[in-house]
């Protein structure tokens, strides 16, 4: 199993779009909570009030750069047809899709992690109301709680992606979905918020007005949006035959 898990971490970071798509997704949150701050403040709000919050907006927002990550890394054997070669290099197909599985949980969860500590970092430079250790307790507990909202939207990917052997599928359904286009479904039905990018969305906004799901429901409803694609997705790259 370690040798699989070195070898697929060589082909993650071999990938230009996976490896681009990670530092991206590592950057990004902080940048955008420092222009969403930025935003409030011009607009009149109080960016001590609001730096918090900006920063797991970011996060939410980070989750298309994970999602990209993901599918990239399980559909570069699709596109360039190179699953045959990896097959009789490991011919194993459940434990080389267990160990895929394994590396992209450890690279969502701890992407999250360190993107939220730079998100809270830069914002806790910018605004010194944000630089006191209950603000950072605060801020580490929701970065863990959020990481578990990454981690499974990168195994939504994945499984999207064994589905549809593609990853631009997995790329323009989630991304499509986190970007705005479930926010859109939300304004006309309340069912929206069972979407799964939707469903996790207290961990990133705890304070609502009930439009989103309790935090652990959510958990769970993301969780069986993963599980839901992952089950058909496994089985059908165990029995799949390979071209």
């Amino acid at each position: 199993m370690k040798s699989i898990l070195q070898g697929e971490w060589v082909k993650f970071r071999s990938h230009p779009l996976c490896l681009a798509s990670l530092i991206v997704t590592l950057l990004a949150p902080g940048g955008l909570a420092w222009l969403l701050a930025r935003a409030a403040s011009t607009a009149g709000a109080s960016p001590a009030g609001f730096g918090l919050e900006a920063c797991f907006r970011g996060l939410q927002l980070g989750q298309a750069g994970i999602v990209v990550a993901t599918a990239a890394f399980f559909g570069q054997e699709y596109h360039n047809s190179s699953l045959r070669t990896t097959l009789l290099a490991t011919p194993k197909r459940g434990l080389l899709l267990g160990a895929k599985l394994v590396l992209s949980a450890v690279l969502a969860f701890g992407a999250c992690l360190v993107a939220g500590i730079i998100a809270v970092v830069e914002m806790s430079l910018a605004d010194d109301m944000m630089s006191t250790p209950q603000i950072f307790a605060s801020a580490g507990q929701r970065v863990l709680a959020a990481s578990v909202s990454w981690l499974l939207l990168s195994w939504l990917s994945a499984g999207l992606c064994l589905v549809s052997r593609s990853a631009l599928a997995a790329i323009a359904v989630l991304d499509a979905l986190i970007v705005g286009l479930s926010e859109l479904f939300l304004l006309f039905t309340k069912t929206a918020r069972f979407l799964p990018d939707l469903a996790a969305m207290r961990l990133f906004i705890p304070a609502s007005d009930g439009a989103y799901l309790p935090p652990l429901t959510g958990v769970i409803t993301q969780g069986t949006w993963a599980f839901a694609l992952l089950v058909p997705g496994w089985l059908l790259h165990l029995r799949r035959d390979v071209r």
